[in-house]
């Protein structure tokens, strides 16, 4: 008995510290320009123009695409500022010669919950009037794997947690991002980070010339049409309870902020022209649109399966900006 006391004795003295440790890391303030910035060799290091454009850029974002790689690759934002010069703003004035401000916030791989950091994080210094938010052919039913080294302690500590089989992997995430923000803090308190105020990422993050093989797209169009594995309406709740939660989260957030929610569904070459498993849900809280088949299926405008060249983003920029002419005030 006396042998057991000692034991749980040394382990609540080691465990003590341990756990206090853990708690002021997470109520320390949280160094966003670090954070986005960490990740030097993930997405082009995308993440350091993201929150440059939303904390340092002092010009305002009027409309907001949202997404992973594929609206990172296909939204040319100077196309749309260029065609629609009278788009209602959110903003009483700008200090510019243009009208609209267009960002492209896309960011490589998916997972709802990146997309909800982020657009979280927009309206914490812009006021946008239009989120456009990607949707694909399947939810991403886990988290982004990058999702913990951005976001705000409360998304990481107290999660959607049905079911979310990175639950784990994300608090791992999150306590190292800040344990290295402490040790930052302590080493090189004077550290600066090179600052990006280009309103634009498309000419940096996204733009390629590449053309697709057609051979490689051709046999992978044959392979989706041939069908494969159908999960049933079980496996399809399990799978999309997590993602659609987060939906739910966005649309809320964008309604409490008086912002129009769209979603723009982007598949990759050969895939059904609807999108499955989102597309009656989305239909909820915002105008779903769905490109034409001249744009997604002619294979000019791909640079590999999953992306447009800049062929197919200029085509989509100017489709988009036709879309968008409805909602001029």
């Amino acid at each position: 008995m006396e042998t057991k006391k000692k034991i749980l004795k040394t382990l609540g003295l080691f465990l003590f510290p341990l756990i206090l440790f853990i708690v002021v890391l997470f109520c320390l303030p949280f160094n966003k320009q670090y954070a986005y910035h960490f990740l030097k060799n993930e997405c082009n290091e995308k993440g350091a123009w993201i929150h440059d454009r939303i904390f340092i850029n002092p010009d305002p974002v009027d409309i907001a695409f949202i997404g992973s790689s594929r609206i990172k690759a296909s939204i040319i934002e100077e196309v749309l500022e260029d065609s629609l010069p009278h788009l209602y703003s959110n903003m009483l004035a700008h200090d510019s010669t243009r009208s609209v401000f267009v960002g492209n916030f896309g960011y490589c791989r998916w997972g709802r919950n990146m997309d909800y950091a982020i657009i979280k994080d927009i309206f914490k210094r812009k006021h946008p009037g239009y989120i456009i938010v990607e949707l694909h052919e399947e939810e991403e039913r886990l988290s982004h794997i990058d999702f913990a080294y951005m976001a705000d302690a409360e998304d990481v500590v107290m999660p959607v947690p049905f079911f979310n089989q990175n639950i784990f992997q994300d608090y791992y995430h999150a306590l190292l991002i800040r344990f290295d923000i402490l040790k930052h803090r302590w080493l090189y308190p004077a550290d600066t980070f090179k600052v990006n105020n280009d309103d634009h990422s498309f000419p940096v993050f996204g733009s390629s010339e590449q053309r697709a093989s057609v051979d490689e797209l051709n046999a992978l169009k044959k392979k989706k049409e041939a069908g494969g594995y159908v999960s049933g309406p079980f496996e399809n709740w399990i799978n999309n309870r997590y993602p659609l939660i987060y939906l739910k989260k966005i649309a809320d957030l964008a309604r409490s902020h008086h912002c129009k929610l769209f979603f723009l569904y982007l598949p990759e070459f050969g895939a059904t022209p609807i999108a499955k498993n989102a597309f009656d849900y989305c239909k909820n809280y915002g105008p779903v649109w769905i490109p034409p088949d001249t744009l997604l299926t002619n294979i000019a405008n791909y640079r590999d399966a999953g992306h447009f060249n800049n062929s197919g983003g200029l085509m989509l920029s100017a489709w988009l900006a036709n879309q968008l002419r409805p909602y001029q005030r």
